[in-house]
């Protein structure tokens, strides 16, 4: 899998076809290559399954199926990603219903944002909610999309879990997933729903199924952020008896420069997801989208972190991390994506250290979007007329994380590994990557 570059032109400018034109860098999908190497990744004996630590997984932005649960009908769908969506038989109202059951209504309130459906008389819901189904919420985080048989086809979490269910894992025995609702920011998680009891209830549980023993947390991307919010909130006596370690993959430490311009183009799916595999979505309907999903606000770059760098030109003015709640007052359609960044400005920068052992897994030396440059202020999500690229900041994110861990991090350990041309998603099927989780899996049951 090759590294992510932004196209040049609108990727959902139509042809004569009057479909989307295809980006197919950086979707995370297998290539026959990628099948071949992980086919040949050594194989290793099984660790014993009586001494084996559970294993949580946190996943992030996208990678969770919803299902839908409408009214007068008996049972829920799925909605993120029904594999009839790729049909050439859909509608435009399936379309239109499709953009209406996704997007959400935000609303500010004392204790935080609120968030719901924008379309009447339906709920929308997490697959395997927290480690619930067959699959202890796994089914609902290793394909992002399946076909009507059920057969995966475009993979997310399955390389990782694969991998551990060949070192004598199980799943819904000591693998499990806490899926939740991606679109929200962590505040609507925290004060409107039950999702910091019903982790904390996952995580001891899985612990006194599995022997009492500690569970290690994996998280990737946004997942990584929501984690790291709730064990801040618990305490170090509960912490040291429950977590044995935290292994981070590609997280946004620093935030992600990405999803401002998801909020004024409208690409709102990590690594083009929405145009490389769909050709349905209209720029004005998908940035309308985009700005009712909370988590992707709540991952904007830090003020802290990112100061005055100039992250968008709209005209003759620049707006850096500070201006990007004037920057959607003035440009955006809709006024939801301001209010979100009213809220959640100091999120990422009020994060502690969880104080338990961490790993983290990220990728370099990718080239990536920084800065995009409009003539015209962008209306219905038109395309930036410039996108700038740089490599990834983890050389801040590295010295940010590993400095204040040295005196905050209560003595635990914390060990940072990068793998050079990684991509955020394509990191997770990685040979490379999936020989070190093994290896860190080989000394965690040794210590």
């Amino acid at each position: 899998m090759g590294p992510y570059h932004p196209p040049k032109v609108d990727p959902l400018d139509t042809g004569k076809s009057g479909h989307a034109k295809f980006l197919n860098e950086g979707v995370p999908s297998f290539n026959p290559k990628e099948k071949i190497q992980n086919a040949a990744r050594k194989l290793r004996p099984s660790l014993p399954t009586s001494q084996l630590h559970p294993i949580i997984i946190v996943p992030g932005y996208s990678g969770m199926s919803l299902d839908v649960k409408r009214q007068n009908e008996p049972q829920p769908s799925k909605l993120w990603l029904n594999p009839w969506f790729l049909s050439p038989m859909r509608s435009n109202a399936y379309v239109q219903q499709f953009y209406d059951e996704l997007s959400m209504k935000v609303e500010e309130r004392e204790e935080g944002l609120f968030y719901c459906p924008a379309a009447a008389n339906v709920e929308v819901t997490p697959t395997e909610y927290m480690g619930s189904g067959s699959g202890g919420g796994t089914y609902g985080c290793d394909y992002i999309l399946r076909r009507m048989a059920g057969i995966g086809v475009v993979p997310y979490m399955s390389p990782v879990i694969a991998s551990l269910e060949g070192l004598g894992y199980e799943r819904n025995k000591n693998i499990k997933s806490a899926n939740y609702d991606w679109r929200v920011s962590p505040d609507h998680l925290e004060n409107f729903t039950t999702f910091s009891e019903d982790l904390r209830e996952l995580i001891e549980r899985t612990s006194i199924d599995n022997g009492g023993r500690p569970v290690i947390m994996l998280a990737h991307s946004m997942g990584n952020l929501i984690l790291c919010r709730f064990l801040n909130s618990m305490s170090p006596d509960w912490r040291e008896k429950y977590i044995r370690h935290f292994i981070s993959v590609a997280a946004p430490w620093a935030g992600v420069p990405k999803t401002i311009r998801d909020i004024l183009s409208g690409d709102c799916i990590s690594d083009n997801l929405y145009t490389s595999h769909f050709q349905t979505f209209e720029r004005k309907r998908v940035h309308r989208l985009a700005q009712s999903f909370g988590s992707l606000v709540f991952m904007h770059p830090g003020v802290e972190i990112w100061g005055k760098f100039p992250l968008v030109r709209c005209g003759d003015k620049d707006y850096d991390a500070s201006q990007l709640e004037e920057l959607y007052r003035e440009r955006c359609s809709l006024t939801g994506a301001a209010t979100i960044r009213k809220r959640t400005a100091e999120m990422l920068e009020t994060l502690r250290p969880p104080q338990v052992p961490l790993t983290c897994f990220m990728g370099k030396g990718v080239r990536t979007e920084r800065r995009w440059i409009y003539n015209e202020p962008p209306t219905d999500g038109q395309w930036p007329d410039e996108v700038k690229l740089k490599e990834s900041k983890f050389t801040e994110e590295r010295r940010y994380w590993e400095d204040e861990y040295k005196e905050l991090n209560g003595g635990e350990k914390v060990k940072v590994e990068t793998f050079e041309g990684q991509t955020h998603i394509g990191i997770l099927s990685s040979k490379k990557f999936l020989d070190h989780l093994d290896d860190l899996m080989d000394v965690i049951h040794k210590v």
